[in-house]
């Protein structure tokens, strides 16, 4: 929502000023998206540790992972590192007295995380002062996307707020994909489905038991049936083709 200023950027926060937005269109809207989704990929690049331009950056660019499409940090976060290499001497090495439940364990939100990466964003619907947009991005908080329209706002020498954000899309789920609470339940239809092929004997001959549940699986769930069950099952197909990808390239 343009025209507006609050204290922690949301149209809910306490305003702190108005300012004027009619001079804002629809082009000049466009040019700051594109101005921030470039300089967005750039920092992407920095934050890698690659340099634009180079031959490391195109090859680093042209062999991204086919299942998630993001530009890691060549530098691995403190998490998957050894704990000798982010914990201190008197940290690693406590007193021979001390027992090993008083031993401090690193705090998990202290570690550092991969910072939020801007993938595209483009503007969907524009009734000023209010404008919808549409972003692609990974490893998001509240405070970045609250930020993002802040500077908007900025950018377009006004103000801006954030008045409601939702999801669309993560990963391979849609809205369509979302339950209810009263969807959150398995069916009594998929139960007896499940009984029956368990009874029955398979068709078709397996080489382990793995394939044989994965049949199971792909038998239970039925094409437009939106249930507990079948997202479950669905996470589980999406992880196996996700690993048959990355057996594939390497």
């Amino acid at each position: 929502m343009l025209g507006q200023a609050s204290s922690n950027g949301l149209s809910t926060g306490p305003m702190l000023y108005r300012s004027p937005w009619r001079h804002i269109t629809r082009p000049k809207l466009d040019r700051v998206l594109a101005s921030i989704e470039f300089k967005a990929r750039s920092a992407s690049l920095l934050q890698a540790g690659l340099v634009a331009n180079t031959q490391r950056a195109y090859e680093a660019l042209s062999n991204l992972d086919r299942t998630t499409m993001v530009l890691k940090p060549l530098v691995e976060p403190c998490e998957s590192l050894p704990s000798d290499h982010v914990t201190s001497y008197w940290d690693r090495r406590p007193e021979p007295t001390q027992p090993h439940s008083l031993r401090a364990s690193p705090d998990p939100s202290s570690l550092r995380q991969f910072p939020p990466s801007l993938r595209a964003i483009r503007c969907i619907n524009f009734e000023p002062p209010f404008f919808t947009l549409e972003i692609q991005v990974v490893y998001e908080t509240d405070e970045f996307l609250t930020d993002l329209m802040v500077n908007i706002g900025a950018l377009l020498r006004s103000s801006c707020v954030l008045s409601s954000a939702r999801r669309v899309r993560h990963g391979p789920f849609t809205t369509r994909d979302s339950l209810l609470l009263k969807q959150c339940v398995i069916p009594q239809s998929l139960y007896e489905r499940f009984v029956r092929l368990r009874s029955e004997p398979p068709e078709m001959e397996f080489d382990n038991e793995d394939e044989y549940r994965r049949h199971i699986l792909s038998e239970l769930v039925v094409d437009g049936e939106t249930n507990l069950f079948s997202n479950l099952v669905k996470c589980t197909l999406c992880d196996r083709l996700r690993e048959i990808v990355q057996s594939n390239v390497k």
